[in-house]
């Protein structure tokens, strides 16, 4: 099910960090630009900017949320309206 849409700036992909597994998928409706950065690069920033892996953690959080909250509005409905 559709769950939500990423704008400019946002990024997919931060689960790599906790090693979760992903929850979800994405697909382009425009162009899109991708830029792939190597585990160990990540975990090198974040280690240097602590701060950043805080604000990682609340994505993943926020994300699973909003996830778990879409599901749980599907499981709510008719079946015929699913």
């Amino acid at each position: 099910i559709p769950v939500g849409t990423l704008e400019e700036g946002a990024f997919i992909g931060q689960t790599t960090l906790t090693r979760q597994p992903v929850l979800a998928g994405a697909y382009a409706v425009d162009e899109v630009t991708v830029l792939q950065i190597e585990r160990a690069a990540v975990e090198e920033l974040v280690l240097r900017k602590p701060v950043l892996l805080q604000e990682i953690g609340r994505a993943i959080e926020d994300r699973r949320a909003h996830v778990e909250r879409a599901l749980a509005s599907v499981a709510e409905l008719p079946v015929l309206q699913r």
